[in-house]
């Protein structure tokens, strides 16, 4: 069974309706186990699954649960792991690694009092799709640690194309080298950079701060004390970011597509909405600062926040359309979504102590994982009743599914059948078919495939087929058979829908004939079927007044 999604957009009036949002159980469900610290995951336009592990492998999961025993890349040589916010910790896949097999890393090295943030670029093994080339590696950019935590660790690919990097303040506590406000170093930051164009890199043109002299060119956005997990909506293209608090907020900040870039989070001057405590001398005129669209504070022992995605799969209507975040330490899952008037509802969906979701991942098909720091599980995440494939209802040659969808396509051999566009259909030859349904929200399912074999002679256990005509016709077909022994036989008339019309059993020698009175039907395609006990035979007839 293959899943499909068609990029389209649920009708807004969809999301708003009370039951669509009504606040589901997020269930988890187990897709794999054995993983050591998995802190990413990600996907590279197939099946496969990229689980990163902090100490420095790369793993491929598939979605249906099978590992890959052996591991897509091995870093332990090169990856510092200091602390518990240190060592392999960020993954992207070039958004046309089908043809340009690149992709990058965010990681520490062991250089310097607390280690550097390296972001390398290595490249897939052209001989083995599930092995990377280590010696390919490519350092793209570096930076200094003062701390051993607030590394951030996320690398991501924009709609435009662009690689964007999220950098910490650079830890201890309060931001005490200040940071997160200050123009001319990459701490506290959402990086911009064009992998594409230049080596190791070039600005973006766009950049807001391109070509200023008091302010750093790759800076896209800054104000942030340890974002960890930032992601775009795959269908809006809108930034979504989860910056981890101090001690009094954690916080979701957003970004628009059509932002311009430049955005202040507020870090350190802010802590979410409220004010924050800071020695820093630019604090006391605040600057203009983007609010966060959400913050929160569950504990006073310990809350971290961990980013998420915003559902665009096609199995749980309920999900669509949600940003989904979790919280590292108390074990919550919550989603955001628009309430109607510019702001966004918070939704609890799960609440389990010391389930430490440390990262969330997004399948190609836009279905959503989280991973467990502690046990090393990967789950995927499931609310309500899933969507169905439907299953193709055989009747010999004439193929069928329930008429409960916006569109259908069917498939011969793998290749569409022309105007073959109903829930029904009739095969004319031998093959495998399958049928593709669209739902109402856009997405599209695949079923089964089935496998029809079609006589190509009009004749079946000694009854032949001498004369079906006039067809098409305005409501009369006479139909004329030949047996030359004795036989039963049935007749059975149906429409494109697979609906039964009309069927009869008969029998007798010689030739036979049989006048079908179809005026009272409307205008169509309808289906003729002689059927004895040894097999059957059919043909189609086409209906029309004028």
């Amino acid at each position: 069974m293959i899943l499909r999604k068609n990029i389209l957009l649920f009708l807004f009036s969809l999301l708003l309706c009370n039951g669509l949002f009504a606040q589901s159980e997020v269930v988890p469900e187990l897709v794999a186990s054995g993983y050591a610290s998995p802190v990413d995951i990600a996907e590279a336009g197939d099946d496969r699954l990229f689980v990163v592990e902090q100490e420095g492998f790369i793993r491929i999961l598939k979605t249906d649960g099978t590992k890959v025993a052996d591991p897509f890349l091995d870093l332990r040589d090169r990856v510092h792991v200091g602390g518990t916010e240190q060592g392999l910790l960020g993954l992207a896949f070039h958004p046309d690694y089908e043809s340009n097999p690149y992709f990058f890393v965010h990681y520490i090295v062991d250089v310097g009092n607390s280690g550097t943030s390296r972001i390398s670029r290595f490249q897939a093994d052209p001989q083995d799709p599930n092995k990377a080339l280590k010696e390919s590696e490519k350092i793209i950019l570096e930076l200094a640690q003062p701390f051993r935590n607030h590394n951030g660790g996320g690398v991501a690919f924009g709609p435009d194309g662009y690689l964007y990097i999220g950098f910490g303040d650079g830890g201890d506590r309060g931001d005490p080298l200040d940071y997160a406000q200050d123009p001319l170093i990459w701490h506290g930051k959402m990086l911009r950079i064009d992998i594409d164009t230049e080596e190791p890199y070039a600005i973006p043109p766009d950049n807001p701060f391109e070509g200023t002299d008091f302010e750093l060119d790759e800076i896209w956005a800054f104000g942030l004390r340890n974002p960890w997990r930032f992601s775009f909506d795959r269908l809006t293209g809108d930034m979504w970011i989860a910056d981890v608090g101090q001690n009094a907020r954690e916080e979701i900040d957003f970004q628009p597509a059509n932002s311009t870039g430049g955005e202040n989070y507020g870090w350190d001057c802010r802590e979410g909405e409220l004010p924050y405590s800071s020695p820093a001398d630019e604090c006391a005129d605040e600057p203009t600062v983007i609010e966060p669209v959400h913050t929160y504070k569950v504990s006073s022992n310990c809350n971290s926040v961990t980013g998420g995605y915003v559902y665009r799969g096609c199995r749980y209507p309920e999900m669509y359309g949600r940003y989904f975040y979790a919280e590292f330490c108390q074990g919550y899952i919550w989603s955001l979504r628009p309430d109607g008037s510019g702001g966004w509802i918070n939704d609890e969906h799960f609440r389990r102590l010391n389930y430490d979701i440390s990262t969330f991942g997004e399948d190609v098909e836009g279905e959503l994982y989280v991973a467990r720091w502690r046990t090393g599980d990967i789950y995927r995440l499931t609310m309500g009743d899933a969507l169905a494939v439907p299953d193709i209802n055989q009747n010999g040659s004439i193929l069928s599914v329930v008429d409960t969808f916006s569109a259908y396509q069917w498939y011969q051999d793998g290749a569409p059948i022309a105007g073959a566009t109903m829930a029904s259909y009739t095969a004319a030859v031998s093959g495998d078919y399958t049928l593709v349904v669209t739902y109402d929200n856009g997405c599209t399912f695949e079923t089964a495939t089935v496998n029809v074999l079609v006589t190509s002679v009009d004749a079946v256990d000694g009854v032949v087929l001498l004369g079906l005509q006039p067809n098409p016709s305005n409501g009369r077909f006479d139909l004329q058979l030949d047996l030359p022994e004795f036989r039963r036989f049935g007749l059975q008339l149906v429409d494109i829908h697979g609906r039964t019309l009309l069927e009869e059993q008969h029998s007798g020698q010689g030739s036979w004939q049989r006048s079908l009175q179809l005026g009272h039907l409307p205008d169509g395609l309808y289906y003729l079927r002689v059927q004895t006990a040894e097999g059957y035979f059919s043909r189609s007839l086409l209906k029309l007044s004028n």
